[in-house]
């Protein structure tokens, strides 16, 4: 067997294997262990190290090369103990990041869906400043060369989205991101754009808010009982809108129908205006910004036949390119986790025109991956600036 050659341990090992480490390990084995570990295979061994650290193991299926983890425990793990300053050390991998976020603002006052608040202006105002400090924020067209290539980009590149066009991205957003030159692409649901109508998850989440039954029971889609007065009305809310995103089908004036008997309450009929206006999302483009289409009802396309799944995509294309002179090249699935669409939705993107499309389904994305299910991180997961680098270092070191 050949004779392993011992070397000196690289800058992120010995970083990392502080006093109680090498207490635990030894001298001589944590000196060995360091002069085998490569920058290919520290970050690894970094992982499995980690690992021995968390209450539970995910039941993600491993990754060839990598031990399953738990992403989100991990990110905590990390923030707890500062371990971010370890992995911020370690080499970028090559790969494009996609940092997704939808509303911003307080969640705390709003009658409709708090779930939907991604950050506060303040939290968004630390991202973009480390994020601008620390990677390289590339704009949609810098994404599509990168994806487009048969490399990886060199370091890590960022792309930030905003999903569903609320109007608070244009108050609030664009003056955080142009003020720092930050560019960011808004995702907009064509028949949303100027509409005082309520979207889906705003109505439910409202309906159960002011609710005037603490317990009630759900038929449809599946029996589901709520006690108001037992769980957070945030935790109903949740657990009903997850049901609504995850049926395999569902109608939904059947379901809202079902669930205002339910609570006795209504769903208000129209709103202050909730989405940002055509002219708004024509100064958005002035201003650095690019526009892309999130569909044209935000209906999940995974429950719609293919007809209308292609409907829905070029519709939504053609009317952004009316009102704004040009045709939207990049698609973010509405809802976008796995059940939310499926290959017959991404070749309908395709077959509309589009250049690339986003999913949100977490982790990062490197050569290879489909130009039609770019993977999107939510940082609504982890909005405190702490966290958020936690979360950075993670999928920029370990590619999770």
């Amino acid at each position: 067997m050949a004779r392993l050659r011992l070397g000196k341990p690289t800058a992120p090992f010995r970083c990392f294997c502080g006093p109680g480490l090498r207490a635990g390990l030894g001298r001589k084995n944590v000196a060995y262990l360091g002069s085998i570990v490569s920058p290919g295979t520290e970050q690894r061994f970094l992982a499995q190290m980690l690992l021995k650290t968390l209450p539970s193991r995910s039941s993600l299926p491993r990754r060839i090369g990598y031990p399953a983890m738990n992403g989100v425990g991990l990110v905590r793990w990390c923030t707890r103990r500062a371990v971010w300053g370890v992995l911020e050390r370690f080499p970028i991998r090559p790969s494009l990041i996609v940092i997704n976020y939808h509303r911003v603002g307080s969640p705390d006052a709003t009658p409709f869906d708090s779930g939907v608040y991604t950050v506060t202006p303040q939290q968004l105002a630390e991202h973009a400043d480390f994020l601008a400090n620390h990677y390289d924020i590339v704009d949609l067209e810098g994404a599509i060369r990168a994806i487009s290539a048969r490399q990886s980009p060199r370091r890590g590149a960022v792309l930030i989205t905003f999903d569903d066009g609320y109007r608070d991205n244009y108050d609030l957003a664009l003056p955080i991101l142009a003020g720092r030159g930050i560019p960011a692409t808004f995702f907009l649901v064509s028949s949303f754009v100027g509409s005082s109508t309520l979207p889906w998850w705003d109505s439910v989440a409202y309906v159960i808010k002011h609710a005037r039954r603490q317990h009630f029971t759900l038929k449809y889609p599946a029996a589901t009982t709520v006690d108001l007065a037992a769980e957070p009305v945030s935790a109903a809310v949740r657990r009903v809108l997850y049901m609504y995103r995850t049926a395999p089908e569902m109608e939904h004036e059947r379901f809202m129908a079902e669930l205002e008997q339910a609570c006795d309450q209504s769903r208000p009929v129209a709103a202050d205006r909730q989405f940002l206006d055509w002219d708004e999302a024509a100064k958005l483009v002035a201003g650095g910004m690019t526009i892309g289409s999130h569909s044209h009802t935000h209906r999940l396309m995974g429950r719609l036949p293919v007809s209308e799944q292609l409907d829905e995509a070029v519709l939504s294309r053609q009317i952004i390119a009316a009102h704004l002179g040009a045709e939207p090249k990049s698609y973010a699935y509405p809802v976008g986790r796995l059940t939310a669409f499926t290959p017959a939705s991404m070749d309908a993107v395709r077959r509309a025109g589009y250049q690339i499309a986003f999913s949100f389904c977490g982790g990062v994305n490197r050569a290879g991956q489909h130009a039609f299910d770019l993977r999107r991180l939510d940082a609504g997961v982890t909005p405190d600036i702490d966290s958020f680098r936690a979360r950075l270092a993670v999928a920029s070191s370990l590619g999770r």
